[in-house]
């Protein structure tokens, strides 16, 4: 660095020293041919060497360097935000493998019922081995932190990518519904329902394949298994009220796979009309919609879509569950004649981080920079947000 360093410049510098990211080694032959002192350049240096994230740049820039490791992780970047938790996408500072850490909120630790619902939850996603399922390796404790470590997806979620770059073709989401339902299958196997599936919980990655995720309201099927699930009942969560079947709104632990079944159908009416099933405000509106409505007629959204698998669809969405298929795998064997058809690999550009969004990245808009330590940083755009209950780890 120049003798003549800004204060600001030199402020980083100790912020990255002490931030545990980066050896004063590895600091040093970064910037070996760094003449300047703008934090910009200093960090983006960093990025580009392989030392830091835009995650990390971001906090670094706005004068923040706590939070970068739970246990024996580190936090490369924020993925989402959920009722149960926030996921963060980490590396193991040994192994040097990546891994999505769900991590239980501070706030709910006391709370003896949302721990005991958390673990739950690793419970149910370990119990469940598939290659369309996001896997469990381990749960526990990492500090202060209820976690729960999952296999990392590099890709992104179907409700973002319809949101973002239109409508899919027929063949295109006959495939991703098809290992979705094949995915339950598994699910319905290891005597659980999932209770939640919609197009956000569907991961594609770069080589075509679809990854169900959040099992968070999965429900055993054995009776005995399933007590905890009626101790721990709280009417208010239901599911999504844009997916979700008109049995489980009503009775939400008395449902089966077919519940599954008609979300999965919903998602699929979404993934081809890049429309929510009913165009309704309110959740009660959304579930009252779901006990007497049908759908738009897919066809007169798209005059494309062949009246066959248009049939399919219909059948997924019967409001009486004895009306629907009774397993996910009829689903999968109806869905042949479009699956039979390759399917190239999706397109690279789905899965460009651009304007800060990542995999399953929350909605919620990024910080302004109004609040950097050091001005405006525009080269490095932010993952994700830090308000709210569900800010990263400090």
């Amino acid at each position: 660095m120049s003798a003549t360093a800004s204060q600001n410049g030199q402020d980083l510098l100790k912020l990255i020293r002490d931030s545990g990211l980066v050896t004063g080694r590895q600091l040093d032959q970064a910037l070996s041919e760094c003449t300047s002192d703008d934090p910009n350049t200093i960090l983006t240096k960093l990025m580009v060497a392989g030392l830091i994230t835009e995650y990390h740049g971001k906090e670094l820039y706005a004068g923040r360097n706590k939070g970068f490791f739970i246990g024996k992780y580190k936090v490369l970047r924020p993925l989402a935000m959920g009722g149960m938790g926030l996921i963060l996408q980490c590396e193991h500072i040994h192994m040097r493998h990546q891994v999505a850490l769900k991590l239980l909120p501070k706030d709910l630790n006391v709370d003896k019922s949302a721990v005991t619902r958390f673990y739950r939850e690793a419970r149910a996603v370990a119990a469940v081995k598939h290659p369309n399922i996001v896997q469990a390796y381990d749960v526990g404790q990492e500090g202060p932190w209820h976690c729960i470590v999952m296999e990392y997806v590099d890709g992104i979620n179907l409700h973002k990518l319809i949101n973002k770059y239109g409508v899919l073709s027929e063949v295109r989401a006959a495939h991703y519904i098809s290992q979705a339902a094949a995915g339950l299958e598994c699910i319905m196997k290891s005597g659980l329902v999932h209770r939640d599936l919609k197009p956000g919980n569907l991961l594609l990655n770069r080589e075509n394949v679809i990854k169900v995720l959040d099992l968070g309201l999965a429900r055993f099927m054995d009776q005995r298994a399933d007590d905890l699930t009626r101790q721990l009942n709280d009417e208010r969560v239901l599911g999504t009220a844009d997916f979700i079947s008109p049995e489980q709104a009503l009775h939400s632990h008395e449902v089966d796979i077919r519940a599954d079944i008609y979300s999965l159908g919903m998602t699929f009416y979404y993934l081809l009309s890049g429309h929510l099933p009913f165009n309704v405000q309110t959740v009660v509106g959304k579930l009252m919609a779901h006990q007497l409505k049908m759908p738009k007629a897919l066809l007169s959204r798209r005059p494309d879509i062949s009246p066959e698998l248009d049939a399919i669809i219909t059948k997924m969405i019967q409001k009486r569950p004895s009306a629907r298929y009774a397993t996910p795998q009829e689903v999968v064997d109806a869905l042949q004649p479009w699956t039979s058809v390759a399917l190239p690999l999706p397109d690279p550009v789905w899965f460009t981080k651009n304007e800060g969004t990542s995999p399953a990245a929350p909605s919620t808009p990024a910080q302004s920079n109004q609040s950097s330590k050091y001005g405006c940083w525009k080269s490095l755009p932010y993952p994700g947000p830090r308000s709210g209950p569900y800010t990263a780890p400090v």
